[in-house]
């Protein structure tokens, strides 16, 4: 049998022997061990089954599983054959693994997913815009800053910005509000243009409240 030496170094210098491939009817076994050896050592360079029988030369499936079934020497020496080849194939796919790990703690990939864009310093920015009366809208379409989404998505996901949003949010509203009594004393005083004021304002007020849809 073959020693454990990697097949690469094993290069096929032997001819299939001769068998007679002739049809016909019944023959006698042709089973040789020449014949044996050759099928043995070109599965145990790595060569398929449906490789090895491709050629010509060699028998037919049909004739090989004949010959493993029914030659005991040639029976034993296939299955220790496969467990050979299995342990090889499972070394080599072991080393694989153990080398992607390797690779993988020397140059570590970022996970998966969208990357998060959060920048402290740009959430201020929207922050402040937020308390000088700007809706998120307005925001997302200035140039520099956050997109709409981009915004909307911070609060899902950045547990350190919503907190922030909700207090330029609630000073936006108290400086509109105050903005709105103004307006309000305005039209007590008798100033006619008081009423656009306030009109504006309660309309921005309300751009700014989040929808709530309801059935009735």
């Amino acid at each position: 049998m073959p020693d454990e030496t990697p097949p690469e170094k094993h290069p096929d210098k032997h001819p299939a022997p001769p068998m007679d491939h002739s049809i016909g009817g019944r023959k006698e076994s042709q089973y040789t061990m020449e014949m044996a050896l050759h099928i043995l050592r070109r599965a145990y360079r790595g060569e398929s089954i449906t490789s090895i029988l491709a050629d010509p030369a060699t028998p037919s499936r049909r004739t090989l599983y004949d010959w493993i079934r029914d030659v005991p020497e040639f029976g034993d020496a296939w299955a220790e054959m496969r467990q050979f080849v299995a342990a090889r194939q499972r070394a080599r796919h072991d080393a694989k693994l153990a080398e992607r790990a390797a690779a993988k703690t020397q140059n570590p990939r970022r996970r998966s997913g969208r990357r998060s864009t959060y920048d402290p310093e740009r959430a201020q920015v929207v922050c402040v815009l937020i308390r000088q009366g700007w809706s998120n809208r307005q925001i997302g379409r200035m140039r520099g800053t956050p997109s709409l989404s981009t915004i909307h998505y911070w609060l899902r996901h950045q547990p350190a910005f919503r907190p922030l949003y909700d207090a330029a949010c609630r000073q936006r509203e108290f400086n509109l509000w105050l903005d709105l009594t103004l307006a309000v004393d305005e039209v007590m005083d008798g100033d006619p243009s008081g009423r656009a004021k306030a009109a504006l304002i309660e309309k921005q007020m309300a751009d700014h409240r989040p929808k709530v849809w309801r059935w009735d």
